[in-house]
């Protein structure tokens, strides 16, 4: 492969991993977010702590603000 078909490659394949990552930077954030979510839902299962529901309740709020979600909150009663 000479040296100008070789420089094309990386130039495409640096191109490709720079819009890949933008896609999946934008797109991700809201699976991260709802990933921890889901993990301090299951924390709060476990401890029934009355603080802590009400912090995940607004991380809830939060995620469905930015993300155009609609997620129940929790019973914190």
């Amino acid at each position: 492969m000479s040296r100008r078909a070789r420089y094309g490659v990386v130039g495409a394949a640096c191109c490709a991993t720079v819009i890949l990552l933008f896609v999946a930077g934008h797109g991700g954030a809201c699976a991260v977010q709802r990933f921890g979510i889901d993990q301090d839902t299951k924390k709060y299962g476990r401890s029934m702590d009355p603080e802590f529901c009400a912090a995940l309740n607004e991380r809830i709020s939060s995620y469905d603000a930015s993300c155009g979600s609609q997620l129940e909150t929790a019973d914190c009663g």
